[in-house]
């Protein structure tokens, strides 16, 4: 039987005990929040991930609503922004230290250390790419992306003052679209600037990268 996406997102509800907007997590890493319960994200199965604060655990559920399994973030450390879902299924999830790579029965498939860093929380998140890879802020203004099997394919570098505005974003065809205060960024995945855009009132064709 097929579950629309709608359905998913009911059960998915219901299993929260309700959809109100999940509350701003502090920059910095802080013991787990008690009942901090959010609907983090939700497989190309349908099955939905859901990060429990209380017991710093990740649980999985089936779209009919059976717990799948539990994953205990490793030596008490909280989660920091939210979960991201690779096409390969594997789960995505960062704290203050490490970035994990989950697989899809719940097992940790690698993990990798970050360089120390305090990011604001819509920072944090890690964000998947298309060949099920990842790529993930480590500062304000420096990211650092990997393969699916946990090797660095590269860092992006911004110039000297200039900080990340928002979460990176990722195209269909792999490049990592970075905003900052004056100009929109397009990088490879490996870290290769391809085009600039300043931001102006007047639009303009993206120029490439010099």
């Amino acid at each position: 039987m097929r579950v629309a996406g709608w359905q998913v997102l009911l059960l998915c509800c219901g299993i929260l005990g309700g959809c109100s907007r999940p509350p701003v997590e502090p920059p910095v890493a802080v013991a787990p929040v008690a009942n901090d319960k959010r609907l983090v994200a939700v497989r190309l199965d349908s099955a939905c991930l859901v990060y429990l604060g209380d017991t710093n655990e990740i649980v999985a559920y089936s779209p009919r609503g059976t717990e799948a399994w539990r994953f205990a973030m490793p030596d008490g450390v909280p989660l920091q922004g939210r979960i991201a879902v690779a096409a390969n299924s594997n789960a995505y999830a960062r704290t203050s230290r490490t970035l994990l790579a989950i697989g899809v029965n719940g097992t940790l498939a690698w993990s990798v250390e970050l360089p120390p860093a305090t990011l604001p929380p819509h920072l944090a998140s890690p964000v998947p790419l298309p060949d099920s890879g990842v790529v993930v802020a480590v500062a304000v203004d420096r990211l650092q992306s990997f393969t699916a099997d946990g090797h660095t394919k590269g860092f992006i570098e911004l110039a000297p003052g200039t900080r990340l505005k928002d979460a990176p974003q990722v195209a269909p065809n792999g490049a990592v679209l970075l905003a900052t205060d004056t100009a929109l960024l397009w990088y490879s995945d490996g870290g290769a600037p391809l085009a600039q855009q300043l931001f102006s009132r007047s639009a303009e064709a993206p120029r490439p990268a010099q």
